[in-house]
């Protein structure tokens, strides 16, 4: 059974790679996930809440910068890069036009592991630098 500094270590190397099956592989078919923008409840809507995110920059890159882990949970420090090439609709229906946008966003998730898979996915940053790096934000200066 994969640890959860094993799991950190896999998936965002998965995500790069746009290996979805590779990615999903590490998560419970219920798993319980939470970011600043979607939800989902099992592993079929967190896919489709990770596509629908990573396919407004197709350059978009993970960079880990650090991993804390127990026996149970993975703390990880990273960085989301890339550019805003294609359009976005959020979840309410509010649609985003690209921009061409490059960005640099530092992201905390937090996996908890059972059995091998992550069972809960909780991922923290802040859309006002988000917004801000993307030109969501009228009158905002860009970063």
């Amino acid at each position: 059974m994969s640890t959860p500094k094993q799991i950190a270590e896999r998936i965002y190397p998965a995500l790069n790679a746009r290996d979805y099956d590779a990615f999903i592989s590490h998560f419970d078919a219920n798993v319980d996930y939470r970011d600043p923008d979607a939800a989902a409840t099992d592993a079929t809507a967190l896919l489709g809440i990770v596509q629908w995110q990573m396919n407004m920059s197709p350059d978009g890159h993970f960079d880990t910068n650090r991993i804390t882990a127990t026996d149970r949970l993975a703390v990880i420090e990273l960085n989301y890069t890339g550019t805003f090439v294609n359009d976005v609709t959020m979840p309410d229906g509010t649609v985003f036009t690209a921009n061409g946008r490059r960005f640099d966003l530092p992201i905390v998730e937090i996996i908890e592991v059972e059995n091998g898979k992550v069972f809960r996915h909780r991922c923290y940053w802040d859309n006002l630098d988000a917004y801000t790096q993307l030109g969501l934000i009228p009158g905002a200066a860009s970063a």
